[in-house]
């Protein structure tokens, strides 16, 4: 938040909040989906907690990867 120029913050918050409660609502409404799909007893929660962990799981490995490569190479490197 702080690396933010301060004329920008109302705008960049703005659309962060955008983005998080619009990923709440969608997630919500897909696990709906699947519950009610697969049966609403525990065959259905068994779903949607497979399917939470799966998408999880790859936004873990994503952000792992973007943070590799779209960060620079701040390493100290030995000149000689």
């Amino acid at each position: 938040y702080d690396a933010v120029p301060p004329k920008e913050r109302t705008s960049v918050y703005t659309w962060f909040q955008l983005a998080n409660e619009s990923s709440k609502t969608s997630g919500s409404l897909m696990g709906s989906g699947i519950f009610s799909g697969a049966g609403a007893g525990f065959a259905g929660y068994a779903a949607a907690f497979v399917v939470s962990a799966l998408v999880r799981g790859a936004s873990v490995g994503l952000f792992m990867w973007a943070t590799r490569r779209l960060t620079p190479d701040l390493s100290l490197r030995r000149r000689g």
